[in-house]
C-alpha cells in the first residue's frame, strides 16, 4: 500500500474557512447524535408517506376492489392455499437437464 499523502495545510485552512462561513450563513451547522437520529426518522417517515401516496395513485383498481383482492389472498394463505399469482407446483417442469461443456483441441 502507498503511504497516505500529507494534508496540504492550505487545503486544511480553506476547508475550515468554508465550514465557518457555512455556519455563519446558516447553511451548515453541527448536529448531535440525537439530532441526526431525528433527521433520519423524519426522512424515513417522509419516504414512507411518499411511497404510500404513490402506491395509492398508481393502483390498478379502485379501493374496494383492491381490498377485496387483498382480503381474498390473505384468506387463501390462511387456509393453506397458494397466493393467486404464485405458480402451481403441478405446472412447473419436473426434470432438470445438465449439460457439460468440454474444450476442443485446436
Amino acid at each position: 500500500m502507498a503511504a497516505p499523502r500529507p494534508v496540504n495545510p492550505e487545503w486544511s485552512n480553506a476547508a475550515e474557512a468554508v465550514r465557518i462561513a457555512g455556519e455563519q450563513l446558516g447553511i451548515y451547522r453541527r448536529r448531535t447524535g440525537i439530532e441526526d437520529a431525528i433527521a433520519f426518522a423524519i426522512g424515513l417517515l417522509a419516504g414512507a408517506v411518499t411511497g404510500a401516496v404513490a402506491g395509492i395513485l398508481t393502483a390498478p383498481a379502485d379501493g374496494a376492489t383492491m381490498r377485496s383482492r387483498v382480503r381474498g389472498s390473505l384468506m387463501n394463505l390462511r387456509n393453506g392455499g397458494t397466493p393467486p399469482d404464485a405458480p402451481l407446483a403441478s405446472t412447473l417442469p419436473a426434470t432438470i437437464t445438465l449439460t457439460t461443456v468440454r474444450p476442443t483441441a485446436l
